[in-house]
């Protein structure tokens, strides 16, 4: 009785195998015209080259500006305070100023540590009275480093404002005066 279902389950797995051999071209032109419609990729290809051209002018742009700066003893950034905790975002020349990673995450409270102990509370107060006004600022301070080196920049900084009229962000520049040994 045994043989006899395996007899049929195994001719029932031939018919089934014999359908699929013989129409099987037939089952899969029909399933590739039903699941995967023609796209035409010329655009696509089209927005690619101009997004390339786009990057080739941008880093040109980029590249000039990295250099002037450097050139310059300037350096960039961007004090975001819609987020918390707050965050910084700078320019490479910025980094060598400051002595940190280019792209390590910094806050505005890890740059105030960075500010000589003597021109701390100056510079705070600065900003502070220049984001409530809403107007831009500038000013000179000293940066500790290690092995008792100080250098000296100039910072200029103007607030964002939103449409309320409260600072949101502040964008500015930093230029390298000179260095001292304390």
């Amino acid at each position: 009785m045994m043989s006899v279902y395996i007899g049929i389950l195994l001719t029932v797995f031939f018919i089934i195998f014999l359908v699929i051999a013989i129409f099987r071209t037939k089952v899969i032109t029909i399933w590739k015209e039903r699941s995967m419609p023609k796209i035409d990729v010329k655009p696509y290809l089209d927005k690619i080259s101009e997004l390339e051209i786009n990057r080739d002018e941008l880093d040109k742009e980029l590249y000039i500006m990295r250099m002037g700066e450097k050139i310059l003893g300037h350096g960039s950034w961007l004090w975001d305070l819609t987020v918390s905790p707050d965050r910084v975002y700078y320019s490479e020349n910025f980094a060598v100023i400051f002595s940190v990673q280019v792209g390590e995450i910094l806050t505005g409270e890890q740059l105030m540590a960075k500010i000589h102990i003597s021109d701390i509370l100056e510079v705070k107060r600065v900003i502070k009275e220049a984001h409530m006004a809403g107007v831009p600022y500038s000013m000179d301070y000293r940066i500790g480093k290690l092995n008792r080196r100080v250098d000296s920049v100039k910072v200029h900084g103007e607030p964002i404002l939103s449409e309320s009229g409260k600072t949101i962000r502040a964008v500015g520049t930093i230029q390298y005066l000179s260095t001292v040994f304390d």
